[in-house]
């Protein structure tokens, strides 16, 4: 059973049952803070934020052949799906959008509420013109 445990979360369960609630959906994936495993250790931060230039290595799902960054709307969603040893760190959205420009990513991957997002989706939504298109962007992983 998929408890939300914040407000990202509770946004993610509405918008797979209310298609009305796709755009506030959407901006409140652009304002959360994702969490993310790494592969190897984790970087060192400054006041809780990675320094401007460090790289990180999030760690990849695959699937149906593509390969996917994997994001997790909660640390309990991560912890669900990797190891408990692999190094985690948490970022804002935006942030990870601008270190890996042109990536797909793959959120919640095996929790019954996840989704894919498409290189084209996000930058749709980046841009500004995903409203106009989303009927055709807007695909569930789990449904």
């Amino acid at each position: 059973m998929f408890e939300p445990e914040n407000p990202f979360e509770e946004s993610l369960v509405r918008a797979m049952s209310e298609p009305g609630h796709l755009d506030p959906f959407y901006r409140d994936f652009l304002e959360a803070h994702l969490h993310v495993g790494l592969q190897g250790p984790a970087p060192p931060l400054e006041n809780g934020a990675l320094r401007s230039g460090t790289g990180v290595n999030i760690l990849g799902v695959e699937v149906g052949g593509k390969t996917y960054l994997a994001v997790f709307s909660s640390l309990t969603r991560l912890r669900a799906f990797l190891d408990e040893d692999t190094e985690t760190l948490r970022l804002a959205c935006r942030d990870l959008l601008a270190m890996a420009p042109g990536a797909e990513l793959m959120l919640n991957p095996g929790s019954e509420h996840g989704k894919e997002f498409t290189a084209a989706e996000i930058a749709a939504l980046l841009d500004g013109s995903l409203p106009k298109r989303r009927r055709s962007f807007w695909r569930s992983l789990f449904s």
